[in-house]
């Protein structure tokens, strides 16, 4: 008879992966937001993306062959390890980033590039939303130049997670010069027993738990792209449509009815970029043969230049 589940087993786990420097403003808030849900009773892992060895993604495309396992033909790297980590099993997820230059390093872009192939293989941990995740971004100037940083960072955890939770630092571009501002540390706190609190309720009654909701249901974000002519919009990150309304200083948005169902990070949505990736490979090995022709031409066109 197999072993009764022992009670530490029985303890819920966050994981916090730090995009930054070691000892950084990052790594200090996501410390904060990880004792914090320690006192809620959470076990904490905070991986730092500096400690491990991460390759960039090659664009062989192996992994999406239909003759294909679906398996990353890079070998020997930190990638499995790390996803493993974070895309398996019941824990809550924290990702924190430093911006650099408007965006979060391009160390975290690598490890999403590294993703699909654990979409390939494990779909059920992409379509089945049970778990929580928020999101700390840290910069060094205003908003102007940060925001693009919660955004991209919020798309890679709703892949797999409800967003409960996010903030962004400003003004805090030297190393620690985080620990001057009380109330960041304070909010890093906060974030940390929403998750922690969050991954205790039933999926279907988990909320947004921050402050500010933004425009966007989803995740929480003031994007907007116009879609088509104004008054209509979407939001670039999770493709849901509406009509923005401004009164005085104030905007909003009315969404699409449906857009539960629609929006990029759903099921449905999902399920239809699978099969429309699935349709254009289709047209792609059906004329195989004429496109390798086609490329003899660009193969021999020598103005590459090569280091020496």
């Amino acid at each position: 008879m197999a072993d009764e589940p022992r009670e530490q087993d029985q303890v819920k786990k966050l994981v916090a992966v730090s995009c930054g420097e070691r000892m950084g403003n990052t790594e200090i808030l996501l410390k904060e937001a990880c004792m914090a849900a320690e006192g809620e009773g959470v076990a904490v892992e905070l991986i730092r993306l500096l400690d491990l060895k991460i390759e960039p993604c090659r664009g062989c495309k192996r992994c999406n062959h239909p003759d294909s396992d679906g398996d990353c033909v890079i070998r020997g790297d930190d990638i499995p390890f790390l996803l493993e980590k974070i895309h398996w099993g019941d824990c809550g997820l924290i990702v924190g980033a430093p911006v650099y230059f408007l965006t979060p390093p391009g160390l975290f872009k690598m490890v999403v590039d590294r993703t699909i192939p654990y979409i390939r293989r494990h779909p059920e941990a992409f379509l089945n939303k049970t778990r929580v995740g928020a999101a700390i971004g840290v910069g060094g100037s205003d908003a102007g130049w940060v925001n693009f940083c919660l955004p991209l960072l919020n798309s890679f955890l709703m892949l797999t997670r409800e967003l409960v939770d996010q903030m962004q630092a400003f003004h805090v571009g030297e190393s620690g010069h985080v620990l001057l501002k009380e109330d960041v540390l304070a909010r890093a706190g906060k974030l940390g027993r929403n998750v922690a609190r969050a991954m205790s309720v039933p999926s279907e009654q988990v909320g947004w738990m921050g402050d500010e909701p933004g425009l966007c249901p989803v995740c929480h974000s003031n994007l907007l792209e116009v879609d088509g002519s104004l008054p209509r919009v979407t939001c670039p990150i999770c493709n849901i449509k509406g009509i923005v309304r401004v009164d005085g200083d104030a905007a909003t948005v009315a969404w699409d009815e449906g857009w539960r169902e629609s929006r990029r990070w759903g099921e449905q949505d999902l399920v239809e970029h699978i099969a429309e990736i699935e349709k254009t490979q289709q047209e792609f090995f059906q004329n195989e043969p004429e496109v390798k022709r086609r490329k003899e031409k660009y193969g021999a066109y020598s103005a590459v230049l090569v280091r020496p």
